[in-house]
């Protein structure tokens, strides 16, 4: 892949990494990985919350967060 990538910026074109993970995560290592800079980076972003069930038992919630209107 880095090949790619690095034939298309020789080429001219900008190079940007799509993942549908988080984009957080991505963001933290694609520069030093790809070479590719966090703000070129596109995935998921999501918030967790954290809290108890009405048994008592405790929870991890993710939720996607929306772009502002």
């Amino acid at each position: 892949m880095q090949e790619v990538l690095r034939y298309l910026r020789a080429n001219g074109y900008r190079t940007h990494i799509v993942a549908g993970g988080s984009q957080d995560f991505v963001r933290a290592s694609s520069d030093a990985t790809y070479g590719v800079p966090p703000g070129q980076v596109l995935g998921s972003a999501c918030s967790t919350t954290y809290g108890y069930g009405k048994d008592g038992k405790p929870f991890l919630d993710r939720a996607a967060k929306t772009a502002p209107q």
